[in-house]
């Protein structure tokens, strides 16, 4: 068995060669690029029979998105579902005359993401992916993964005149809160939210232009997403992809480290 996934790029153009790796048919993934910013995922089933799984069609879905969500976060951009999943509302059209159903309609309205793809994806951000990937399967917290495949739905999602950044930004921030807690400084819970986040930060790399950066991504999470008391603005896609951009760094960087810890050990 198999199952297939359509991914589109919005941040990335594919540089020629970069799925290379996947020729090799390694890791049960397949990679069919479709066009300069579109490929299709093929996850193949056996690996998973072999394995003794009973549930080989949700053990691939977990394959195919983690793989999704490694990608997002070894090149900072944005690659989703080519065909977004959405909440399109749905109406049964009635007769003038009577009350009989003349039709069922779905109004669909995407979302428009108007990002330039002016970087290349890489066979390198490829083979930092997979180091990605390799870490995230084994992280025994969902909760990092879950509230990150949220963001990613949510961005793409719509309800005609409704979009759903400020929950895509709050999915994002509540993903690099936990992961902050949890794998870098190793705590039940945060004392001081703003300064001890900003301390993981330092931990992790971060100059204190970023750690600086944090405080305006902590007053949006603040004052529109966690509360509602002060005047509610529309929120910006730009905003949301701020967030994600926190996220992004504090899991790469956290996943990278214990890559590198755990060749260190199998070398020795």
């Amino acid at each position: 068995m198999e199952i297939e996934l359509d991914i589109r790029s919005h941040s990335h153009k594919f540089a020629e060669g970069c799925f290379a790796f996947f020729e090799q048919n390694a890791m049960g993934l397949r990679v069919i690029q479709t066009s300069e910013s579109t490929f299709t995922l093929v996850v193949e089933g056996k690996p998973f029979k072999e394995l003794g799984s009973e549930h080989i069609l949700y053990h691939s879905h977990l394959w195919a998105t983690s793989f999704l969500i490694a990608l997002n976060i070894a090149t900072l951009g944005y690659l989703s579902w080519k065909d977004a999943p959405s909440l399109h509302p749905i109406y049964r059209v009635l007769g003038t005359d009577s009350h009989q159903v003349r039709d069922t309609i779905a109004l669909v309205q995407q979302v428009p993401i108007t990002l330039e793809r002016d970087r290349e994806l890489t066979d390198l951000d490829i083979h930092n992916a997979l180091i990605t990937l390799g870490a995230l399967t084994q992280d025994n917290d969902p909760n990092s993964r879950v509230e990150y495949l949220k963001g990613l739905l949510h961005i793409g999602a719509s309800h005609l005149d409704v979009t759903f950044y400020r929950e895509a930004f709050g999915n994002f921030y509540r993903c690099m809160e936990s992961f902050v807690t949890r794998h870098v400084l190793g705590v039940r819970q945060l004392s001081n939210e703003v300064k001890d986040i900003q301390r993981a930060l330092a931990q992790i790399g971060a100059g204190d232009e970023l750690q600086t950066a944090f405080k305006e991504i902590y007053a949006i999470r603040s004052n529109q997403v966690a509360h509602a008391q002060k005047q509610q603005i529309a929120f910006e896609l730009d905003d949301v992809f701020k967030a994600k951009a926190f996220a992004d760094l504090v899991m790469y960087k956290t996943y990278r480290k214990h890559a590198e810890n755990w060749r260190a050990e199998n070398r020795a």
